[in-house]
């Protein structure tokens, strides 16, 4: 599972010396931004996550 914090973590000095913090915290953001666009668009049903009070059998 740390995988996906070693490999971004590895990279990034070397793209934040080519970019400098300025240019590296704009990427960062704009590399943010479809993700925030699709998790804004997901649907969940108003009931998701909640208890019933049907048994399920």
């Amino acid at each position: 599972m740390a995988l996906g914090m070693m490999l971004p973590g590895m990279i990034s000095g070397f793209i934040q010396e080519a970019l400098g913090y300025g240019g590296f915290f704009q990427w960062v953001v704009l590399a943010a931004l479809p993700g925030i666009w699709v998790a804004k668009r997901v649907f969940y049903p108003r009931d998701f996550g909640k208890k019933t009070t049907e048994e399920h059998v």
